[in-house]
């Protein structure tokens, strides 16, 4: 799979979307809802699975599934099974048997907030993970720089997009790294 392809697609679907807010802080939550959404169809798009399902906290299965409310940012790509309950009424009851992709995404400018988002990612079991942060002010090397240590593995990425709050104006599109040896390679 092109991971930057998807997100390159999944930004321009946010950015097209028309959303709307009463304050630039309620637009900027739009934004990042419809992001999440659209990036959430193209991860699933792109797994080849047939039972494959997309789990996030702006989708109405999360809480059948997992029997809670997620972190809003946080989408989840499985492979599903089914079984059945050994009761008087027998159900069918569907769980996950592989995380296909975990993606977490924190718009916040905040570099806590930054390794909050690492550290659910690191928790969640699945082979891709990936790891989508607003720029930073400090610049993309201080974030990326930050993020060696408690960021590494195979099938990590981490994605640097602009702030919601500032699609209105021109900005680049999102620049994707995958950390391999201890260095940061950008995906083209």
């Amino acid at each position: 799979m092109d991971i930057k392809r998807v997100l390159d697609t999944s930004y321009h679907d946010a950015l097209r979307a028309l959303v709307m807010g009463t304050s630039a802080a309620a637009l900027a939550r739009a934004r990042e809802r419809v992001f999440v959404k659209a990036l959430a169809a193209q991860l699933l798009a792109s797994c080849t699975e047939e039972s494959a399902r997309v789990f996030h906290a702006y989708a109405k299965e999360w809480q059948t599934i997992f029997g809670a409310d997620g972190p809003p940012g946080d989408i989840r790509v499985c492979r599903m099974g089914k079984a059945e309950t050994g009761e008087r009424q027998p159900q069918t009851v569907q769980f996950v048997e592989e995380a296909v992709w975990f993606a977490a995404i924190n718009f916040t400018r905040e570099t806590t907030s930054a390794l909050r988002a690492v550290n659910r990612l690191n928790m969640g079991a699945a082979y891709n993970k990936l790891l989508v942060l607003a720029r930073s002010q400090r610049g993309d090397a201080a974030l990326l720089d930050m993020l060696k240590q408690p960021f590494a593995g195979e099938a990590h990425f981490v994605a640097l997009l602009p702030h919601p709050a500032e699609w209105d104006g021109t900005h680049d599109a999102p620049a994707v790294w995958q950390l391999q040896d201890g260095e940061w390679l950008a995906l083209a």
